[in-house]
């Protein structure tokens, strides 16, 4: 149930992995002179560094609890990045990037621009799409450019200042999401869950309290069946539900 919970995100990954080491393998051949084993060697090396896949070997240092040589490997410190991997893995891009650009040439300052687009604020606005966020108020010129560029600031910041440990916890609330911690929310689940037996009623709420505590104790996709299930509860009760919403969850 665990390894098909995640069968979409594995096969987009594996897509985009894939991709990533042919083009590092060709890279690393005009790199290394023509220099297979070690062309082979760079692409595996790219691909653990981009994929930020969550395992020991690819974290750094912070994420591994370590701030010196005498403090290592610390829950307090490990606890400041939980589920942080992604964006950590994307700000150490964009300070790779920083590094190699010599922004005195202009054609490497446009691509370090198209970079920090590709990096800070095409998938935030992507999402906003997606979720029916999309800037919608006009001015009086019948514009909504400056409502797009606030929306592409706000999410270009909130992915920058997201990817610094402890930050990230008020980002998340600013963002109006629950910052508590995994612990925090996987007791608060086992509460949920109680108390919906508690109540004895079958109802939409005891389902998902439960499914939420399936997701903490198996590790089942339990936001995304919570959001299909709110979207079946708001088409019940009448409202217009777009089949994207089954996905992403209802609009308020």
């Amino acid at each position: 149930m665990f390894r098909a919970g995640y069968f979409a995100i594995s096969r987009v990954q594996a897509m985009v992995d894939v991709t990533t080491w042919i083009a590092a393998e060709k890279v690393g051949l005009e790199r290394f002179g023509g220099d297979l084993a070690k062309a082979r060697a760079f692409a595996d090396d790219i691909v653990s560094r981009t994929q930020g896949s969550g395992e020991f070997v690819d974290k750094t240092a912070i994420q591994r609890g370590t701030l010196s040589e005498g403090i290592r490997q610390t829950e307090y410190i490990r606890g400041t990045t939980m589920l942080m991997g992604y964006l950590l893995t994307k700000q150490n891009a964009m300070v790779g990037i920083t590094r190699r650009t010599d922004f005195r040439k202009p054609k490497e300052a446009l691509l370090w621009f198209a970079n920090m687009l590709n990096l800070y604020v095409w998938e935030g606005m992507a999402a906003m799409l997606i979720r029916g966020g999309w800037p919608s108020n006009e001015d009086d010129d019948g514009s909504t450019v400056d409502e797009w560029i606030a929306a592409a600031a706000t999410e270009a910041a909130g992915t920058l200042f997201g990817a610094i440990p402890g930050v990230s916890m008020g980002v998340s609330e600013l963002r109006g999401y629950d910052a508590k911690g995994v612990v925090a929310d996987a007791w608060e689940s086992v509460g949920r869950a109680l108390q919906q037996i508690r109540q004895g009623e079958l109802d939409t709420a005891f389902f998902k309290a439960h499914i939420s505590l399936a997701g903490f104790a198996l590790g089942v996709p339990s936001s995304q069946i919570n959001k299909t299930l709110d979207a079946i509860a708001a088409a019940d009760d009448g409202k217009d539900v777009s089949p994207i919403e089954y996905l992403t969850g209802p609009q308020d």
